[in-house]
């Protein structure tokens, strides 16, 4: 038994092959692109939805101390506010306390003051 022998020849392919297997790609594109929208803006925002729920009516079990809740809030709103008291004055500003400019000047305005008494 002989099986026959098949010939393949390599002939340059006809341009509406290619027009045809962009199209292809083109539209598996486009509904994959579909696909990840719908699952990721749709399904998990109803999930997510389903469970604020779910979460909604486990917490109203609980009763909240409003006076505590009241002092952590003021607490937090005061840790977090950019006021301040006034004018901060420079830390870098040499105007008052001026270094001497010679060492000649440095050892006459050093003076030793001693109050106490002599004895």
């Amino acid at each position: 038994m002989h099986l026959p022998k098949l010939k393949f020849s390599v002939r340059p392919a006809d341009p509406v092959v290619y027009l045809r297997l962009s199209i292809l790609a083109f539209s598996t594109l486009i509904a994959a692109g579909l696909l990840f929208v719908l699952y990721h803006d749709f399904y998990q925002t109803i999930v997510q939805a389903e469970t604020v729920l779910v979460l909604k009516q486990e917490v109203a079990l609980k009763d909240v101390a409003m006076e505590l809740f009241n002092k952590v809030k003021d607490l937090n709103t005061y840790k977090q506010s950019a006021l301040l008291p006034g004018i901060i004055p420079d830390p870098f500003a040499s105007e008052y306390n001026s270094a001497p400019e010679t060492s000649a000047e440095a050892s006459t305005t050093t003076q030793v003051i001693n109050d106490e008494p002599n004895l």
